[in-house]
């Protein structure tokens, strides 16, 4: 009888893993409420694999609109700015990069 089933440690260890991800529990699963058949993804580090995802899939997981899903993007890399100026800031220029890529 083996225990418990045991959290991946390294992506290496996961990326060839069964799909939806039965991991839960890891940092990197999006939950349930947000694996719809529209997006058909249950990691979000399968997710930044691809590329990302583009405001209508983000839009049609999270059951809103896409100018709202783009408002929520925005609101959350202003957030993420916010924290690495606290941080002297010298990470933002790659947010800001990573930020452009993704429109």
């Amino acid at each position: 009888m083996s225990g418990p089933r045991q959290l991946p440690l390294t992506r290496g260890e996961c990326v060839d893993g069964p799909r939806p991800c039965p991991h839960v529990r890891c940092v990197h699963h999006l939950g349930p409420e947000l694996v719809a058949p529209e997006f058909a993804t249950s990691c979000a580090l399968d997710v930044a694999d691809r590329g990302g995802a583009s405001a209508a899939e983000v839009a049609a997981v999270l059951g809103v609109s896409v100018e709202e899903a783009r408002r929520i993007e925005g609101e959350a890399l202003a957030r993420l700015r916010a924290w690495m100026t606290g941080y002297g800031g010298s990470r933002r220029r790659e947010v800001d990069c990573a930020s452009s890529q993704q429109r």
